[in-house]
């Protein structure tokens, strides 16, 4: 029995826990003033102690947004503008306009057929103000929710898409596929870098789930990797968590530049002290973007029989380089053998994407 209690016990403390890490929804007085607007226009508006004044609009299209505010009540006291969705959940974080100033909130960008609710709140005292929404029909922006894989926002080849981190809005997520091995090219960074400090990161996904950290910047940084043919997602994540910066993701695909090798000679040596016949090395040229290399040695001209099927790394020691491959492997007698070799690079999550053989050598 003392165990049963201690395990509801538990259970429900972690319960209690889980619940207090829900985002609060706002709440709302009966005396609070609602109205329904029209994008880029503005309203006059005005409060007493006490209330707060609600606007609620829905976007016609695909775009983005922003609230402008004059606080006009000469009060000497700050009027707060929040942005929530549907669901009374912030989706731009209070925005604090001085008095007799005008300010404007963050831009977010939002999918059509969104609905809003501007909050003006002079923390109750009296206030007068004007307040509009402005908005911009647009295609080359994120679409507000894409906070997992699965609402990611989809990116075409060779487009920027602009995007901004909201209220809750840890991470942006977007999609894209290659339809062959590709040579790829992925940018990530402020949309506007004059001055701009903040430091983004852009993850990439495959669609094991396997994740590559690709760059890290405060500035726009564009990092070529290798990828199989597939569907990835890049993750958008702002290190300072600053809200309403804009930023910039693009990709471009284009052909694997894996050459095929062409092989201008074999070595085969005797050995010093036995009567074997070694495979020494092999020579060749067309090869600048690899990092390894598979090698086949067969007894059949159609790559049957194999007594050699190897991948060598390139590496710092001379044994592997981009023009040769020092191998020194036994053979078993002194006949005709064919050989071959192809070069490959590497993905960002470790796997290999071969170019094509070169022609059989004899």
């Amino acid at each position: 029995m003392k165990k049963l209690l201690k395990r509801t016990g538990v259970a429900l403390l972690t319960l209690v826990m889980l619940l207090s890490m829900i985002p609060a929804k706002e709440t709302f007085a009966a005396s609070d003033k609602q109205q329904t607007i029209a994008l880029n226009q503005t309203y006059s508006g005005s409060t007493l102690e006490g209330e707060k004044c609600l606007y609620t609009f829905t976007t016609p299209a695909d775009g983005y947004f922003s609230v402008t505010l004059s606080e006009l009540s000469q009060n000497w006291n700050p009027t707060y503008v929040t942005v929530l969705d549907s669901n009374n959940r912030e989706v731009i974080d209070s925005t604090c306009i001085e008095d007799d100033t005008t300010g404007t909130t963050v831009s977010y960008a939002s999918r059509g057929g969104k609905t809003y609710t501007v909050v003006v709140d002079p923390l109750n005292f009296e206030g007068a103000f004007n307040v509009r929404v402005d908005f911009v029909a647009s295609n080359d922006w994120e679409n507000e929710e894409n906070d997992s894989a699965a609402q990611a926002r989809v990116l075409s080849n060779n487009k920027a898409v602009y995007g901004t981190r909201g209220a809750n809005d840890e991470y942006d997520y977007y999609r894209f596929s290659v339809k062959k091995n590709s040579k790829v090219k992925l940018t990530l960074g402020p949309k506007d870098v004059t001055g701009n400090s903040d430091s983004w990161s852009l993850d990439l996904i495959d669609s094991n789930n396997h994740t590559e950290n690709i760059s890290y910047s405060s500035s726009v940084v564009t990092t070529t990797v290798y990828l199989k043919k597939g569907t990835y997602y890049l993750r958008v994540h702002n290190l300072w968590t600053d809200e309403g910066v804009p930023y910039q993701v693009k990709y471009s695909a284009s052909n694997l530049n894996v050459k095929k090798p062409t092989i201008k000679k074999v070595s085969i040596k005797k050995g010093k002290y036995s009567t074997y016949y070694y495979f020494n090395y092999l020579t060749m040229k067309g090869n600048k973007a690899v990092d390894g290399f598979q090698l086949q040695v067969a007894k059949k001209k159609n790559m049957k029989k194999k007594v050699l099927n190897q991948t060598y790394d390139i590496n710092n020691y001379g044994t592997v380089g981009k023009k040769k491959i020092s191998v020194n492997e036994r053979l078993s007698t002194n006949k005709k053998y064919y050989t071959r070799v192809r070069g490959y690079v590497y993905d960002p999550f470790g796997a290999k994407i071969y170019g094509s053989y070169s022609k059989v050598k004899k």
